[in-house]
């Protein structure tokens, strides 16, 4: 078998979708509402879970709150056989949200485009990465060399022992370093700060992909023992662009009808000009100031390169519009066409302040 299907019992119906699915693509699927009458539900869950080369997990609203899914997760995710997916945009719990999660609402058993591909990429590289993992127990107990096949590797006395592509490597020494996985790691993914928040912790990660906000000029500062950056990240810290000035007020109009006398109308002397200008426009809003971020740590775990960020100010608001020009206007005898001036748009406002970044080593 290849894949496990971890879900809620509540979303059975479109489950049975996702796994015709895969069956349709070639995938062996291994699914709890298939099991016969009388067999030990847990134990055979157990037994698969430990061996599978890859979990796929069907996160919904129910199964966001199934301890028994999450726990089905969690022992897939400590091997890295884990591979998510979603129903209705579900947020999977937070220990998984640094796990893209394609969403497969309304999925067809033949459908084949962007999202399922993503999937079945997910899918095919862990099974493949289970393939190329050496049977170490065998090297331990045969003289005969191992063969090539999906089981666990062996660790043992600080000594690792894999095969990838024919190539053996012996690693000694410590294989216990922090993980991502392990329960307690701080984990930034797509979380938004819009107030000065304080993160001490052991073990920091940043996830792959992930797009954490800092607005309002906040200020965000971490210490961690250990920073993991999983892949390629951004953290956005620029500040919020100024609002736009209000429009000026329109000039008045004034279509002038005097009263005739002996049946005679006289429009008299025209109005001054400035009278009927439209008003200036506003200033426009200064730009917020740019977050102030400060990453320290004692040891890394990835590419400092893959960690971008901006942390500009905002850029100043546009100045609001002149009013309109007003008229004054009077066609009978005398007549007068009085037309003011169009409000000036109003001055821009000031781009907001750059905020600051560092990512600072305090200890080798």
């Amino acid at each position: 078998m290849d894949v496990f299907v971890a879900y809620s019992s509540k979303d059975e119906a479109r489950v049975r979708t996702i796994v015709e699915w895969l069956r349709h693509n070639g995938i062996e699927v291994w699914v709890a509402y298939e099991l016969p009458a009388g067999v030990d539900w847990d134990t055979q869950i157990d037994e698969v879970l430990s061996e599978i080369p890859c979990v796929l997990t069907v996160w919904s609203p129910d199964s966001v709150a199934s301890a028994e899914v999450k726990g089905e997760a969690r022992a897939a995710m400590a091997r890295d056989a884990l591979v998510t997916v979603s129903l209705d945009k579900a947020l999977p719990p937070r220990s998984f949200t640094h796990l893209h999660a394609v969403d497969l609402t309304d999925l067809g058993v033949t459908e084949d485009s962007s999202r399922t591909r993503q999937v079945l990429q997910g899918i095919r590289a862990k099974l493949s990465a289970a393939d190329t993992v050496v049977d170490i127990e065998a090297v331990r107990t045969a003289s005969s060399p191992p063969a090539v096949g999906r089981r666990g590797i062996w660790l043992g006395g600080g000594i690792a022992l894999l095969a990838v592509a024919g190539l053996v490597v012996l690693n000694s020494g410590s294989l216990a370093g922090p993980s991502c996985d392990d329960e307690g790691a701080m984990t930034l993914a797509g979380q938004t700060f819009n107030k000065d928040t304080v993160i001490k912790e052991p073990l920091v990660c940043i996830a792959a992909n992930a797009q954490v906000r800092v607005t309002n000029g906040a200020r965000l500062d971490i210490e961690a023992e250990t920073l993991v950056i999983e892949g390629a990240a951004r953290i956005d810290g620029r500040g919020r662009p100024g609002s736009r000035g209000r429009s000026g007020s329109d000039g008045p109009v004034h279509h002038h009808k005097p009263p005739k006398v002996a049946g005679i109308a006289v429009c008299g002397t025209a109005p001054a000009r400035s009278d009927y200008s439209g008003s200036n426009g506003g200033r426009g809003g200064n730009g917020g100031p740019g977050a102030r971020i400060s990453i320290r740590f004692n040891s890394l775990q990835g590419d400092v390169a893959q960690l971008k960020h901006d942390v500009t100010g905002g850029a100043g608001g546009a100045g609001g519009a002149g009013g309109r020009a007003g008229l004054a206007t009077c066609k009978v005898i005398k007549p007068y066409r009085v037309k003011g001036s169009k409000g000036r748009t109003g001055p821009r406002g000031a781009s907001g302040k750059s905020g600051s970044f560092e990512l600072v080593q305090v200890s080798a």
